[in-house]
């Protein structure tokens, strides 16, 4: 990835292209797939514009935001509550643009942020993951193959949670992003992978303010709302927590207490979703779990599970996923 100036036009680019050391047919399907993406992203605000893809180069080039990574940008953990507020909107209502459009980004973290320092603008970059399926079912697989970053990652796209991948995947990655924001680290700053990945599927995070005392309850507990373990206990939009940050940010101005701000007033999920829980089958799963524990203290079971086919027995085993994660464990199919 260089900036450069376009021959053509003059211009400041972005230039994006498949390095020859990499894997070049994995990594020139992503680069289309991103190209794909941003087509269908064109006019959007706040998201990366894409001006042509070079397929004889293999490389793709964007107009030049000029805005540097919120990674990058010495503002991680060094935000005032409104300079917080103005950034934690607009990425918001990036997000919500995204979705809008049918698109669901999977990789949101400060890396792919930029922020433009004189004017606050937010720009979503890096949409190699992204999809616009309604849904996926992602695969329980070796924590070295999981796409996406794995600070930022939601339970449901680790694998371990029998759950499918929709658009609330980026809410939970935008409260990652926030959380850091906010504190200076992530929810959960563990470095062994697995370790992490369990941190995602079963543990609370410090409330923010903890770690940010000058952040008012009432944010602090909408950021740990997008970091809800199921995704029916999140915010089910990202214009929801737009909407609710826009609330704050003009109470703030006016000089009144944030700490009466009714939230969630206007978040509304985007499309319906069926429930995904397990439901009638309390007693076969604490069979299976039962015959883990016995096999963690050293003895050895065997268990079959009939039915006829779709009766959901697939859905049934996966039930084990976090019991496996949380002992560091694999599933082998």
């Amino acid at each position: 990835i260089l900036r450069t100036t376009d021959a053509g036009s003059g211009q400041s680019v972005v230039v994006k292209r498949v390095s020859t050391i990499e894997d070049g047919a994995a990594a020139w399907s992503e680069l289309r797939n991103e190209a794909s993406i941003l087509e269908r992203l064109n006019g959007v605000p706040g998201c990366a514009s894409l001006l042509r893809l070079e397929s004889a180069q293999r490389q793709m080039v964007l107009e030049d935001s000029g805005g540097l990574s919120l990674a990058d940008s010495d503002l991680l953990g060094r935000v005032d509550l409104e300079t917080f507020l103005i950034l934690a909107e607009r990425l918001a209502e990036a997000v919500a643009g995204i979705h809008a459009a049918g698109v669901t980004h999977k990789d949101i973290n400060p890396e792919n942020v930029l922020v433009n320092p004189a004017s606050w603008e937010v720009e979503i970059i890096d949409f190699g993951l992204a999809t616009a399926f309604a849904d996926e079912q992602p695969e329980f697989d070796h924590h070295s193959r999981l796409r996406g970053t794995l600070a930022y990652l939601s339970p449901e796209q680790t694998g371990r949670m029998n759950r499918p991948v929709d658009y609330r995947t980026d809410i939970y990655a935008l409260g990652c992003t926030l959380y850091q924001l906010a504190t200076g680290v992530t929810p959960f700053t563990d470095t062994d992978p697995l370790t992490l990945i369990h941190a995602h599927l079963a543990r609370t995070p410090d409330a923010p303010t903890t770690l940010a005392p000058w952040l008012p309850n009432v944010v602090s507990d909408l950021i740990l709302d997008l970091l809800a373990k199921e995704p029916e206990r999140r915010y089910q939009s990202a214009a929801g927590v737009a909407a609710d940050l826009r609330l704050c940010a003009r109470q703030l101005a006016q000089g009144q207490a944030l700490d009466t701000v009714r939230r969630k007033q206007t978040d509304r999920m985007i499309a319906p979703r069926p429930p995904r829980r397990q439901y009638g089958r309390a007693h076969e799963i604490a069979t299976l779990k039962n015959a883990f524990a016995q096999t963690l203290k050293g003895g050895t079971q065997s268990l079959l599970v009939a039915g006829y086919s779709g009766v959901g027995k697939t859905s049934l085993v996966q039930e084990l996923h976090p019991e496996v994660t949380a002992r560091k464990g694999l599933f082998v199919s």
